[in-house]
């Protein structure tokens, strides 16, 4: 009966129901396993947070008369933070407890049938305290609220159980456990279709917690001293013990002293920051050592019951109660049953643990000595009786109890256990007011009680009611802080902007929660927020140790590194954290970006249509970064995921860096129409203002200056001056000078000293050349002196000494003749820089590609064809395109241009050169006549005072006989050109034009 594995010699019943409430044990133990290891995320778990922070980033500039224009990008920053959810519903685990309770309870019922009279009248009285106060009348059940409902469920049970014990003693224990079952599914089913409140058996589950948390401290008591028996049965159970009472009182006094120490630092004589005894840990042992000791003490209870095994049964029902209690008050966070049971299992331990020492001294003292099998008759004492042990352990645990808190205080922390649970019920059926009286007269009971208070801080966030939300959780601080009580406390202020007294909460939580990385995050973000980024990066670093929060705070860490202008490559950090989250990317590529520095990272579109935030700000980065290399295709995927309805959060600002990416690429008509979609449909200022920086680069300053007024009506910082400069560029002096006077009183002292330089150059005679500096003369050059002055222009260019500024006025010089169609005045003009030295790279480019055009004209083609092949620079795509068709047409190979013509023809409606190169390749195709004729109306709208595609237009339409339209044309140009350049193009045309009325222009 002894042996390890007693229950082998039972019954066949016997056994089955020894499996079956051994698997429910295992089971309720798997639960409070779970719980414990989700703990506190069944409850309220961590919500992650992301919030984007658009900082403007320049990735290269271009020169406009006297000015540096910056091409500025969207370069997205991540940021991510946590706070404490609601309290969620967990409605399975009242479920799991109502019925760890019911079997608990059906085999306690049955087991008490078995008594005898004297025992049975004892355990009688507490199954009716048991069965009261589960409060059957709280169910409604047939609308009837009165006690008389409980007084029927106890005549039920009671009266059964008194039947059994009286009159029916020759039935099994398994017969009168499927009686007892049968009437616990008479009554559920009464409840189930009677009961007139809504999910009744929740509201039950709740009124069992009281006797589930009686049953789990009797479980504790029933097994407090099973760790020190182990030691008795583990030294005195080999065939020849040696030293047994040495090694039992040195593993004993090893034992009393852990738990002593996790008693002193529990309550707060000591400080140790060390690993204590866990009490849930020490009543698992227990629990599985106590499985084998019930049976060991047969002898003890031999007169009150009437068959051993049934105290098994009874010993499995408790233990399965005890841990789905424990299970549940940690998976709800019921923290006044948590505390409660924590520290009763502690010190019934302690109290009991203690006694029983005595006990096995006094008794088996001299037997240890001599190394008697001391295991065997421990339940068989001499000196001091089991009993005494049990009344001693009573005393000595009560001491501890009372030592540590007012013994009333312990039923107190149970009631408001229990009126924590009934909220909770309440608050998951919405019926909030009922939830807020629970919960309050749950801190009545209990104040330091932190499910109570972060619940009624739930409810009044539901309510939206910030003010009460905020006092329960400062209440919380001075009772029983966590985490998400200062994170969320955290976020209440940052809402108000109350950023200093988020220092101070989230100072304290550090120094409660010292290597907490969730606030040492919070507290980085706070001091990013007021502009401390070095304070910022330090908290960053310490939330990095922590596994929970280290890819939230490396993210964190390259967003403040981008805020900070961080020189150390964002490559070489991006290696040295070594992570491969996309948050974590895309802010390395933002931080390169920044940097001015390529950062290529292995990421492929997304298949699935449906983007999150860290995928959509990592693409938007990577085409920041890889704009001149991420085809067309990719780019044409990337439009149409932003495009889609369910990613309409992130389509302004994917669509915006797609946009970014076809500009780099000189697709400059797909960057506009979206850009314009963009600024029409947002009507943000800096789309209106990215609108005009790309008309402006691409020669249209007039629509620039437009876009710019829209920007700069807006808000938009710096739009007013490249207003004034745009309006400078068109020769409009009348509109330009009034802003340029405006921006002298200006804030900002780069744009005073601008206006200053402008105004200086545009109000000033011409005559007056010789007092103005280098800049100021190229500025003169530039907006002053008119084509036609050639001799004042060369006087004012060969004083300027800065070899880089004279051949800009120059260069630009030759660049007006050539718009105008002017090309030898042009050649002349830029023969004056043959041999010149310049030291800017993007000047003397922009030189060369304006030779090459020219060369066109003069037919050089061996000298066009050895600079493609030495190759142009990046940014000039489209005029290289245009130079290598010009050259493949020249020398027959025409055949291989198609995709080229076609290009051009819609890449860049502001490239003249390239529209007037494709409507020409077309005119010889008759199949589509009017295709180059589309072609040229569609540079016209975009450029419509373009000499050169005014000249083609108007050959066209009168080729086409659309006399008209050829008129229009020619009026047009007689106005922009000279009257000999003008007559002499008629003149070579007369032929065409002759056919029609155009030549009436003439």
């Amino acid at each position: 009966m002894n042996t390890l594995w007693f229950w082998k010699k039972w019954s066949k019943n016997d056994q089955n129901l020894f499996w079956l409430l051994s698997i429910l044990g295992l089971s309720a133990f798997i639960v409070f396993v779970y719980t414990y290891l989700q703990n506190p995320s069944l409850a309220f778990n961590w919500e992650q947070f992301q919030q984007i922070e658009l900082i403007e980033t320049p990735i290269r500039s271009f020169s406009v008369g006297l000015s540096s224009i910056d091409l500025p990008a969207d370069n997205l920053v991540l940021f991510e933070t946590f706070s404490g959810s609601s309290l969620q519903s967990t409605p399975w685990l009242y479920y799991a407890l109502l019925l760890g309770v019911t079997v608990g309870f059906l085999f306690f019922v049955t087991f008490i049938s078995t008594l005898k009279r004297f025992s049975f009248l004892g355990a009688i009285g507490f199954l009716i305290l048991m069965l009261v106060s589960f409060h059957w009348e709280s169910l409604l059940v047939l609308g009837i609220s009165h006690k008389a409902i409980s007084g029927v469920v106890i005549a039920l049970y009671a009266g059964t159980a008194y039947y059994f014990q009286s009159f029916r003693t020759h039935h099994s224990f398994i017969t009168r456990l499927i009686t007892f079952t049968a009437i616990t599914f008479i009554i559920g089913l009464a409840v189930f279709f009677l009961s007139a409140v809504p999910q009744p058996f929740l509201i039950l589950s709740g009124n069992t917690l009281l006797v589930a948390t009686a049953m789990s401290i009797v479980f504790a008591i029933m097994v407090s001293h099973e760790i020190v028996a182990f030691f008795v049965a583990v030294i005195t159970s080999s065939r020849t013990p040696t030293k047994s009472a040495m090694h039992f009182f040195l593993i004993s006094a090893i034992y009393f002293v852990n738990l002593t120490i996790t008693f002193l630092i529990r309550e707060k004589y000591i400080f140790w920051d060390i690993i204590t005894v866990n009490s849930f840990f020490l009543l698992a042992v227990s629990a599985v050592l106590g499985i084998w000791g019930v049976r060991h003490r047969e002898s003890l209870y031999a007169d009150a019951v009437e068959n051993p095994i049934h105290a098994v049964f009874l010993y499995l029902s408790f233990l399965l109660t005890a841990f789905t209690t424990i299970g549940f008050s940690i998976g709800t966070d019921n923290s006044p049953l948590i505390e409660t049971l924590s520290e009763v299992i502690l010190f019934v331990h302690m109290g009991y643990g203690i006694i029983f020492l005595a006990y096995v001294t006094a008794n088996f003292g001299p037997m240890l000595m001599a190394n008697v099998h001391v295991y065997r008759i421990l339940y068989k004492p001499s000196a001091m009786p089991f009993f005494t042990f049990r009344a001693m352990g009573t005393i000595a645990t009560f001491a501890f109890l009372s030592f540590s808190s007012p013994l009333l205080s312990y039923f107190d922390r149970a009631i408001a256990a229990v009126y924590n649970a009934q909220g909770d019920i309440q608050f998951n059926q919405s019926e909030l007011t009922t939830a807020e009286a629970y919960y309050r007269k749950s801190l009545a009971y209990r104040n330091r009680n932190h499910h109570a208070h972060y619940a009624l801080a739930t409810l009044y966030a539901t309510q939206l009611e910030p003010i009460k939300e905020m006092k329960e959780y400062e209440g919380l601080l001075s009772t029983t802080p966590s985490e998400a009580t200062f994170l969320n406390l955290n976020d209440i202020y940052s809402t108000n902007g109350n950023y200093s007294k988020n220092q101070e909460v989230l100072k304290e939580g550090l120094s409660i929660f010292n290597g907490s990385g969730l606030l040492a995050n919070a507290q980085g973000l706070n001091y990013y927020q007021i502009g401390l980024l070095d304070s910022s990066l330090y908290y960053f670093q310490k939330s990095r140790k922590s596994s929970f929060t280290k890819i939230t705070a490396e993210t964190n860490i390259f967003a403040t590194s981008v805020k900070l202008n961080l020189k150390f490559p964002a490559d070489s950090l991006l290696q040295l954290i070594g992570s491969h989250d996309a948050g974590v990317q895309s802010n390395a590529i933002a931080l390169a970006n920044a940097q001015r520095l390529p950062l290529q990272v292995n990421f492929e579109i997304p298949k699935d249509t449906v983007l999150n935030l860290k995928i959509a700000t990592l693409l938007c980065n990577q085409l920041t970064n890889q704009a001149n290399t991420i085809d067309t295709l990719q780019l044409r995927k990337i439009a149409t995921l932003a495009r889609k309805p369910i990613n309409a959060n992130f389509k302004e600002y994917l669509l915006s860096s797609v946009a970014q990416a076809y500009y780099q690429q000189d697709q400059i008509k797909k960057a506009i129409d979206i850009i314009r979609e963009m600024a029409y449909s947002t009507d943000q200022g800096k789309r209106y203002n990215l609108l005009a920086i790309y008309f402006l680069e691409q020669g249209d300053a007039l629509t620039a200056a437009r876009y710019f007024k829209i920007a700069h009506d807006k808000k938009v910082p710096g739009a007013q001056l490249r207003e004034a400069i745009a309006y400078s560029e068109t020769d409009s002096i009348r509109e330009a000078l009034p802003l340029w006077r405006s921006l002298i009183s200006s804030t900002d002292s780069l744009e005073r000293q601008q206006a200053k330089v402008y105004l200086k150059i545009l109000e000033r005679p011409v005559t007056s050349w010789e007092e103005l500096t280098d800049v100021e003369k190229n500025g003169l050059c530039h907006y002053r002196v008119s084509l036609a002055d050639s001799v004042l222009f060369q006087k004012i260019a060969n004083s300027i000494n800065d070899n880089d500024l004279r051949a800009r006025a120059i260069y630009e010089r030759s660049k007006k003749w050539y718009r105008l169609d002017e090309v030898q005045l042009a050649i002349n003009e830029l023969q004056l820089l043959r041999g010149a030295q310049l030291k800017s790279k993007s000047l003397a480019d922009e030189i060369l590609v304006l030779n090459l055009f020219l060369s066109t004209v003069t037919q050089q083609w061996d000298f066009i064809e050895s600079k493609l092949k030495e190759g142009l620079p990046s940014e000039f795509k489209n005029e290289s395109t245009y130079l290598a068709t010009l050259l493949a047409l020249h020398t027959g190979k025409g055949n291989e241009v198609q995709s080229s013509i076609a290009y051009l023809a819609e890449a860049n409606l502001l490239f003249e050169e390239g529209l007037i190169l494709a409507a020409n390749y077309y005119t010889k195709d008759t199949t589509d006549r009017l295709k180059p004729y589309s072609i040229l109306v569609n540079g016209l709208l975009a450029n419509p005072n373009s000499v050169r595609l005014l000249k083609e237009h108007s050959k066209l339409s009168a080729a086409l006989g659309f006399d008209e339209e050829a008129q229009q044309s020619l009026t047009k140009l007689k106005q922009l050109m000279s009257t000999k350049r003008f007559e002499e193009f008629v003149n070579t045309n007369s032929t065409l034009f002759s056919k029609t009325s155009a030549s009436d222009a003439y």
